[in-house]
């Protein structure tokens, strides 16, 4: 009768073990084989086109040279066009500029219903200040020609893009319809002209919160990439005085406010109306 010799679970896994490490030995043996192979194919494909190549005509091998050169240099050229993206440019306007079309109903809405808010508790104050005073009407202000008068600069700063500058938003490519300076966060900003408040925009497109003052010259004056802002829509201000502070930068770009002006419905250079 034979016995048999019952093994431990360590012989048994140490076995296993073994086996695996054979397999895998045999596998990268094959796989050694078939690169040798392959590249022993490719060195004699090559060796017969060169050999093929000196075999050929002094002008052929010339000509062949030539397209050889011509082939990489073109390819190399297309990719960097479509590494940089001028094969369909996109130097566009910022369509948020677009004044004669530009329409935020539901953003209206909710400023006119935080100025209902803000209006209802102030009459319930100052209803008695109202009844005492004078009803008799001011006269109109007399309109003034400010087109000639220089504007302000809304605060002092280094000029971090002019206008018509081509900026870039990742694969965007498009001209700025403004100037930024550069300041630090919490600069107060001031208006560059008298006027009065036309928009108020707490998530404007794509400079954040925004104001909009309309002036007397029939140009309006945009302000953007704003922090706090100390107007309301209809309020009227005087040139110099502080309508709101610059906000944090957008993402790796410096603080910065962002003016823009508007005349005749069209965005023209500040530099024009800035001294």
């Amino acid at each position: 009768m034979v016995s048999r010799v019952k093994k431990s679970k360590r012989q048994v896994e140490k076995s296993k073990f073994k086996l695996l490490i054979n397999k895998l030995t045999h596998a990268g043996r094959i796989a050694l084989q078939k690169v040798g192979l392959l590249f022993n194919s490719f060195r004699g494909g090559v060796q017969k086109l060169y050999h093929r190549f000196r075999t050929m005509p002094r002008v052929y091998r010339i000509m062949s040279i030539y397209l050889l050169t011509l082939l990489l240099a073109s390819g190399f050229f297309i990719w960097n066009i479509y590494r940089l993206r001028l094969i369909e440019p996109y130097a566009v306007e910022e369509p948020p500029f677009e004044w004669s079309v530009y329409n935020e109903e539901a953003e209206q809405a909710e400023n006119e219903m935080k100025e209902e808010q803000e209006e209802a508790v102030e009459t319930t104050v100052d209803k008695p200040a109202e009844a005492a005073a004078d009803p008799v009407p001011e006269a109109p202000e007399p309109v003034t020609e400010q087109t000639s008068v220089e504007a302000a600069w809304p605060l002092r700063g280094e000029l971090f893009y002019d206008f018509a500058q081509m900026l870039r938003e990742k694969t965007l490519y498009y001209y700025s319809s403004g100037i930024a300076i550069q300041a630090p966060a919490g600069s107060e900003v001031a208006a560059i002209w008298d006027g009065t408040v036309s928009r108020v925009s707490e998530r404007g497109k794509p400079h954040g919160r925004t104001v909009v003052l309309e002036h007397q010259n029939a140009c309006k004056s945009y302000y953007g990439a704003l922090g706090n802002v100390q107007v309301r829509e209809g309020d009227t201000v005087s040139k110099g005085e502080i309508i709101g502070t610059v906000g944090p930068g957008f993402a790796n770009e410096p603080d910065y406010l962002y003016l823009e002006i508007i005349e005749a419905g069209k965005a023209v250079d500040p530099g024009k109306y800035l001294p």
